[in-house]
């Protein structure tokens, strides 16, 4: 079976200020942040591969003192590296190197911030998997970390982007369009008080699914169920449910994901955008990134990313929870500065699930890509809050045993 690309995005955007070290996380739409211990960051790889091109975005610079990001495999710096001199801003790739990881490594990046304020916006790189299959590694991450204090809660948490704990779990699941696999469920608890066991488990359909964890008094550190699964079919709600049991002491929690394993015909694989934006403001024109913890910006390269790698892009897909604009707003996807083919309209005062079944995008490896928002014309102020976007790509079937795949990360700093 021919292996085809696959990608892995996250977005948000943050600042780092200070001559020291930061990390971030490195997965599949998730939200990279930066934490200053290690282990907060790293995640476990269950698919064995290499990883190429590291790529970064950078919109602000007054360091006046060189910076670096680099990937780290199991706690050690590794090939792949960028280097960012004093004031420099835009977009850095590293084409040269490579690193091998083998199933089990725990993988992220380390920021080495020079003397200063530097404004990472976007993180990326290329993972070649070890096996004929599409996989990709979806992760919702902390901002930098979530603490659960509530007794007995129950909240849900979104597939990937930013780590997010609701209430209503309409506003933070996703739509599965193609049929895929959920495999090796991962929570990250670094800190616990609690005393009693709390339980992370899968959601599809608006019902419990095969994986879960559990969280025991006062154990903290990495949990994974590497032995359940969960079937997705085309129309399926997906997401993560975290129960506590009894006591209001603190769960200190940076992620929860599991590999997305894609077995539609077209190895499609979803990227997305999650968290919660309430400020879509009404008579402006705003962009989304790709991929990741959700943000809005209206300059648009703020938020752009380089898609690295060749495919198509489909199903473009939104929920709103909330809506105070008085007057129709319309979503598109972008290429390089430009309309793409997918749309859809927001219309007056709606929420709820949005979705372009009929149009695609083509884009190439070096096509900038992102989301617009163009709010509703009004004459009274209001506003619109977005739970999540995303949408499915799929790749170009490459020569038996190829190994592409690809791994941007948005939002960084």
């Amino acid at each position: 079976m021919p292996i085809v690309p696959h990608p892995i995005a996250l977005a948000g955007g943050f600042s780092k200020v200070g001559a020291n070290n930061s990390y971030g996380l490195l997965a599949n739409s998730g939200d990279p942040n930066s934490a200053t211990v290690e282990s907060n960051e790293q995640i476990t790889y269950r698919v064995a591969g290499t990883f190429n091109n590291l790529y970064m975005r950078i919109t602000s610079n007054n360091t006046t003192s060189a910076s670096s990001t680099t990937l780290r495999v199991n706690g050690t710096s590794k090939n792949n590296t960028l280097s960012i001199g004093t004031l420099a801003t835009g977009e850095f790739l590293d084409t040269t190197h490579s690193d091998v990881i083998a199933a089990g490594d725990k993988v992220n990046v380390i920021f080495a911030t020079g003397t200063g304020t530097i404004v990472r916006r976007v993180v990326s790189v290329t993972f070649n998997p070890g096996t004929a299959t599409n996989i990709v590694r979806m992760m919702a991450g902390g901002v930098p970390s979530v603490v659960l204090a509530a007794a007995t809660n129950t909240s849900n948490t979104p597939p990937a982007g930013a780590l997010v704990f609701a209430a209503t779990e309409a506003n933070i699941n996703f739509k599965a369009k193609n049929s895929g696999v959920l495999q090796n469920l991962f929570v990250n608890a670094t800190a616990n008080a609690r005393t009693t066991t709390t339980t992370v488990r899968s959601r599809v359909a608006a019902a419990n699914g095969n994986m879960s964890v559990s969280i025991g008094s006062a154990a903290s550190g990495i949990f994974e169920d590497n032995v359940n699964t969960d079937t997705l079919v085309s129309g399926n709600l997906f997401n993560y449910r975290t129960v506590t049991g009894t006591g209001t002491q603190n769960l200190t929690v940076t992620q929860i994901g599991a590999d997305y394993l894609a077995t539609d015909p077209n190895f499609s694989v979803p990227i997305m955008c999650a968290g919660n934006v309430s400020g879509l403001a009404s008579s402006t024109t705003l962009y989304v990134p790709f991929g990741g913890a959700i943000s809005s910006n209206p300059t648009e390269s703020q938020i752009q990313m380089q898609a690295l790698s060749s495919c198509t892009i489909s199903n473009m897909e939104a929920h709103v929870s909330a809506n105070g604009v008085a007057a129709a707003s319309t979503v598109r996807f972008r290429v390089s500065g430009g309309n793409g083919n997918q749309t859809f309209s927001i219309g007056s005062l709606a929420t709820g699930y949005f979705e372009d079944a009929s149009n695609t995008d083509i884009v190439g490896t070096s096509s900038e890509i992102n989301y617009q928002f163009a709010m509703g014309t009004t004459t009274t102020a209001g506003s619109m809050s977005l739970n999540n976007i995303g949408a499915w790509l799929t790749f170009p079937a490459l020569a038996t045993n190829a190994l592409v795949s690809w791994l941007p990360i948005l939002g960084v700093g």
